[in-house]
């Protein structure tokens, strides 16, 4: 059966300093079929990115919807400005120094029409300029798809489904540390099916030195992690637990019966100081 792609999903590509990648990356999602506005919410940049953001807006006004912060806030709040503001079933997250590929989007959002119980879209992950330390490794592809399943930058997803889970959550460990999207990514995947799109076209990614991305190639081709990552892995745990609990609970509710029910509350007024 063949599906008619219309723009239904919103792109948001949360960007902060990124004056010299920008443009390719809004470029690329706006010559996506599938794809109705792009969000570009600047999270306080202190270089020219707030310039580039404009003349990007005046080349697509009705389709580019510009947010800025005045403080850095974080990858998470930046995406999460966005996502509570779309009204779009769809949403898909682009870093700021990548770009999708031609009609990159339209085979998510085919699978996520017609198979729905999936929540969750995944692309592949071109990698551009990744140094040979890692793709020459024997085991870089396995790497390399373990971080195609982690990171946010190559993912399609309902928006009820991130509404229903609060959002990328913005916790100050994951403003220091990086890998709030794994956290999402993982109380996503223990609750919903993730769809895996990985011989289809993606996103090309583009190397950054010292990202968390490079960390999760790190411990997995090295066995490198940073301390500071590995004293918080319990924490990032509960808060992937937490999200996984919110889902659970939002589950059982539509479980029950639709109908309204009499609800009958008492309580006992609380002693006054005067009377104890």
């Amino acid at each position: 059966m063949a599906l008619a792609i219309s723009p239904r999903i919103d792109v948001i590509i949360p960007c902060h300093n990124a004056a010299a990648t920008l443009g390719e990356a809004v470029v690329s999602a706006l010559a996506q079929r599938a794809c109705a506005r792009v969000w570009v919410v600047d999270d306080g940049s202190t270089d020219d990115t707030p310039t580039v953001v404009d003349h990007l807006v005046k080349q697509a006004p009705e389709r580019l919807i510009p947010v800025r912060s005045l403080t850095n806030r974080g990858a998470a709040a930046a995406r999460n400005l966005a996502l509570f503001a779309s009204r779009a079933d769809y949403v898909a997250f682009l870093d700021a120094d990548d770009a999708y590929e031609p009609q990159a989007l339209d085979a998510p959002l085919a699978a996520l029409n017609l198979v729905h119980g999936i929540a969750l879209a995944r692309l592949p992950l071109k990698p551009t300029g990744v140094p040979r330390v890692y793709t020459d490794h024997a085991g870089f592809a396995v790497a390399w798809r373990r971080m195609e399943m982690t990171v946010v930058c190559n993912t399609v997803a309902r928006r009820s489904v991130l509404l229903a889970a609060g959002g990328f959550p913005e916790d100050d460990l994951f403003r220091r540390l990086g890998g709030e999207d794994g956290a999402l990514g993982l109380a996503l995947a223990a609750r919903f099916q993730v769809g895996t799109l990985f011989d289809q076209a993606g996103v090309q990614y583009r190397y950054r030195p010292g990202a968390h991305a490079e960390r999760l190639l790190r411990s997995a081709l090295y066995g490198e992690v940073d301390p500071a990552v590995r004293a918080s892995q319990n924490e990032a745990q509960a808060v992937t637990d937490a999200i996984i609990a919110r889902l659970d609970q939002l589950a059982a509710m539509g479980a029950q019966a639709p109908g309204t029910v009499p609800v009958n509350v008492q309580w006992a007024e609380p002693a006054s100081p005067a009377a104890e």
